[in-house]
C-alpha cells in the first residue's frame, strides 16, 4: 500500500459497482480473507470492515455493508467541511 494507488491484484481488488471501494485480500493458513477499504485522502486509508470467505453469497452481503459504511463516513466528512 506504501507505492500508492491504484493497486494491483491478486491482494487488491476495486470493487466496480461500488465506486472507490477496494477489497484487500489475504490468504492465511489455507484461509481467504478479505478486508474493505477507502482511500479517504492521499495520507489516509479508511479500513471499513473484514471477515473470512467462506462463500460469495456473504462476500457480496459484506461488499454491500462496506459500501454502506464508506458512503456515511464520506458524507459525515462533507458535513464537518
Amino acid at each position: 500500500m506504501e507505492d500508492g494507488f491504484p493497486l494491483k491484484e491478486p491482494y487488491f481488488k476495486k470493487i466496480a459497482e461500488h465506486d472507490g471501494l477496494w477489497e484487500l485480500r489475504v490468504t492465511f493458513g489455507g484461509n481467504a480473507f478479505r478486508i474493505y477499504f477507502f482511500e479517504s485522502s492521499d495520507v489516509l486509508v479508511v479500513a471499513l470492515c473484514g471477515f473470512q470467505k467462506k462463500n460469495d453469497k456473504e462476500q457480496q452481503k459484506q461488499i454491500e455493508q462496506a459500501s454502506r459504511f464508506m458512503r456515511e463516513a464520506k458524507e459525515k466528512a462533507n458535513e464537518n467541511t
